[in-house]
């Protein structure tokens, strides 16, 4: 059911501010979450997502942390996806 444009395009910065304040994070074990830097809304003719931007600080996710949890919570749908760290090795390095 779509909803009226003009409300979504009013609604996206007040619900990428709720999703960046404490809603959606990088979770790593016994280590505090990261939280986005930045949070849009994005979209095209036929698509819309959300884009979720994390500060690429060295030294923040380590090889070593293994998994790496991302977790956003939408209205009453919970999100989860697990990554692991040694899928993400290129050449030896952590390439994120």
């Amino acid at each position: 059911m779509p909803g009226n444009p003009d409300n979504e395009h009013q609604d996206s910065p007040r619900f990428a501010a709720r999703m960046n304040a404490s809603t959606t994070s990088l979770q790593r074990k016994d280590k505090e979450p990261i939280y986005p830097e930045h949070v849009e809304m994005v979209s095209d003719s036929d698509q819309e997502g959300i884009l979720c931007s994390f500060r690429r600080t060295p030294g923040t996710i380590a090889a070593t942390d293994k998994e790496v949890t991302f977790v956003t919570a939408i209205g009453p749908l919970h999100i989860k996806a697990k990554f692991t760290l040694k899928d993400m090795m290129y050449q030896g390095r952590l390439e994120l």
